[in-house]
């Protein structure tokens, strides 16, 4: 029996697979060109988050809150029992810091507002936490606010809220 000239289909998909897995590793292993790919992931993150966290006040009848500072962020659920903000027992509620780059700024209905612990976050397990500056109410309201973020490289980020629904998320550096 001859066999044709080509190859069969068993020997081109094993190439194929062999090329994607390949090609996978080189991306995966590029150099990211900018830091602002970073910039926008971590403030998508914090807004995705936040939405979250609204959705679930709203479903489960809970007060959440967001507690920023110079170097990152924590979600807070605030305790009926002893009237104070608590650390959420949801692992994704956890503080998580920004990129070194960032410079948050939050404004509120009543100007600045200061930023949490600035950096300061030697707490004892006892000690209640400050309140958050930013409240995701149960009732579907929410704190007023716009948190803008700047990187070095000239990305100017913006998540707000309106008092009502969800957060809003925009890229200023595209507005000229």
């Amino acid at each position: 029996m001859t066999r044709g000239l080509g190859f069969t289909l068993l020997e081109i998909l094993i190439v194929l697979f062999i090329v994607s897995i390949l090609s996978g590793l080189v991306l995966v292993n590029l150099p990211n060109p900018s830091g602002q790919s970073e910039t926008l992931a971590a403030v998508n993150r914090l807004h995705l988050l936040m939405n979250r966290a609204f959705q679930r006040a709203e479903q489960e009848s809970v007060e959440y809150g967001v507690l920023l500072d110079q170097r990152g962020y924590q979600i807070l659920v605030f305790d009926p029992i002893s009237l104070s903000w608590k650390e959420s027992p949801s692992p994704e509620h956890a503080y998580e810091a920004f990129p070194e780059r960032f410079r948050p700024l939050l404004s509120m209905e009543a100007g600045q507002a200061n930023l949490g612990f600035d950096g300061e976050r030697e707490e004892s397990e006892g000690q209640d936490k400050a309140s958050p500056q930013i409240l995701l109410l149960s009732s579907g309201e929410t704190t007023i606010f716009e948190l803008i973020f700047e990187d070095e490289s000239g990305a100017r980020l913006r998540i707000a809220g309106s008092g009502f629904g969800e957060t809003t998320f925009s890229d200023l550096s595209e507005i000229i």
